[in-house]
């Protein structure tokens, strides 16, 4: 039977996360805010003017993920948050 060595990273699934971009036309970027559901890791992905970002997540976990608009009047409020489950 395979053993993981040690500093092997955990199994990880590939999230695309897309959104329609911010109905003001004004929005320098994006930013994609995803936690664990206990607040134990965090993550922050700024994907400029892009509205699509794929990333690889550990599985094991529940998530919550939101997106926000920000331009050089600072941030708009976070969108509803989505929680999804990686197991």
């Amino acid at each position: 039977m395979p053993q993981a060595l040690a500093g092997e990273k955990p199994e990880t699934k590939s999230i695309t996360f897309e959104w329609n971009p911010s109905p003001s036309g004004n929005a320098a970027g994006y930013i994609v805010r995803v936690s664990t559901a206990s607040a134990q890791t965090n993550y922050t992905f700024n994907t400029g003017q892009e509205t699509r970002l794929v990333v690889d997540l550990p599985r094991g976990e529940s998530y919550i993920a939101t997106v926000l608009a920000y331009n050089i009047a600072g941030e708009s409020l976070p969108a509803d948050y989505i929680r999804f489950d990686l197991f």
